[in-house]
């Protein structure tokens, strides 16, 4: 994994202990994983209201998840 100065190790602050991550910024986009509240990945500001991430989780197809998280969760 390549990891960008820009971008931040975090977690999510989520009341329901688990959010989305989709292939796209806006909720019609896939869900692609999720990310659970104990779970690191590291995150970048997409756009005002997006955060591109990279999580430190494996996609079944042997690739690291990656993909869009809303800035409120």
């Amino acid at each position: 994994m390549t990891v960008k100065a820009d971008e931040k190790l975090a977690r999510i602050n989520d009341k329901d202990g688990f959010t989305n991550i989709r292939n796209g910024e806006g909720t019609d986009f896939k869900v692609v994983g999720t990310v659970n509240k104990d779970d690191f990945f590291y995150c970048e500001l997409a756009n005002s209201e997006w955060y591109k991430v990279t999580a430190l989780k494996w996609t079944e197809a042997g690739s690291q998840l990656e993909g869009y998280i809303h800035k409120s969760k």
